[in-house]
């Protein structure tokens, strides 16, 4: 699967267990504008591109298989760096919006280590 692959399934995966996601156009960026049935007020925007994404996936790989072993590396990966999202999601303060990677970290900005 090549990044830009990755990434669509990446954006797809975010689409389900009704939640909204769509990539931005210009490919810089993921708008949530809803979570596990829930409206996001605001919306959260994730500072991902599809590199970004491949490089992040890659870093997790281990850790994605130990988590998933039945899922090919990259795909356990995936699913666990939604995990990571979703548990952003849900602990973020009123305010929070944009998140974004912080070398393996995710946080929202103004919470970033």
């Amino acid at each position: 699967m090549d990044r830009s692959e990755l990434f669509d399934e990446f954006v797809r995966r975010l689409n389900g267990f009704d939640s909204r996601a769509a990539a931005d156009p210009g490919g810089e960026f993921i708008e949530i504008t809803r979570w596990e049935g829930a409206p996001l007020v605001p919306p959260v925007r994730l500072a991902i591109d599809a590199s970004s994404l491949e490089r992040h996936l890659h870093a997790l790989e281990g850790d994605g298989a130990e988590v998933f072993p039945d899922a090919p590396p990259p795909i356990g990966a995936l699913q666990l760096f939604l995990v990571h999202v979703g548990e952003e999601i849900e602990t973020r303060g009123p305010d929070d919006e944009l998140l974004t990677l912080h070398g393996d970290d995710l946080s929202f900005l103004g919470n970033a280590p």
